[in-house]
């Protein structure tokens, strides 16, 4: 994939866009929980050829009673800077309720998706991949919707074993599920302070935290801190 025109600072477009809701009436979690499910058989693990990536991507999403404001930057690996920045505004419809934020979330950050002018090679999202109740967080079910290649990385754990925390900088330790390494806890700084990895779609655990490692500087995920940003500048 050959990136769109690059230039020297980062592109900016930002406008304020109203999203239908993907839901009329109540919320059924049974019915999303079933989805998820669903979603989470398609999932594939698979190797990914890291010589051919050079375009990476990261997704956020911020809030501010009730709106919410998606944030999308690309990152260009051989120029080794940040090419595009977009920013989405809408008002949210779905309730935060733990374990199903794809349904909150994924129509902001589908938007910033769908309209940028190129897609990366593989994508950041906060939140959770298969270290989910239903093998299905947000970067999971955004991995499988678009067929794309992505990581989760939590702030928090969600699911998953794993025998002790990191105890040193840049420390990481595997988390289990069902008996199989499927994410990694890593102490990104002195402080108890950690990122909870795990593959969203079409890449394994131990290449998402190879990839991931590239990406942190000075206690923090510059891609993903650069997102998060993006969501609360001028709120």
């Amino acid at each position: 994939m050959k990136p769109a025109s690059l230039e020297e600072k980062p592109k900016r477009a930002s406008t304020n866009i109203r999203v239908k809701n993907f839901f009329n009436g109540k919320i059924n979690l049974l019915k999303l929980r079933e989805y998820q499910l669903k979603l989470s058989q398609k999932v594939k693990l698979e190797k990914v050829n890291l010589d051919k990536v050079r375009i990476y991507g990261a997704l956020d999403v911020g809030y501010r009673r009730k709106r919410a404001r998606g944030a999308y930057v690309i990152y260009d690996d051989e120029l080794k800077k940040i090419i595009y920045e977009d920013i989405i505004e809408k008002e949210v419809n779905f309730p935060y309720i733990p374990t199903f934020l794809s349904f909150r979330e994924i129509p902001v950050l589908s938007l910033l998706y769908k309209r940028a002018p190129l897609k990366p090679h593989i994508l950041f999202i906060d939140g959770q991949g298969i270290l989910h109740p239903a093998r299905c967080g947000i970067a999971t079910h955004f991995g499988v919707l678009f067929n794309a290649v992505t990581i989760g990385i939590a702030k928090k754990k969600l699911e998953g074993f794993l025998e002790r925390e990191p105890e040193k900088e840049m420390e990481y330790t595997p988390i289990y599920l069902d008996g199989k390494i499927s994410g990694y806890c890593l102490r990104i700084s002195r402080g108890k302070k950690f990122l909870w990895i795990s593959p969203g779609n079409l890449i394994t655990p131990e290449d998402t935290l190879f990839i991931t490692l590239k990406f942190i500087k000075n206690g923090t995920h510059i891609l993903m801190k650069r997102a998060d940003a993006l969501t609360k500048k001028d709120f």
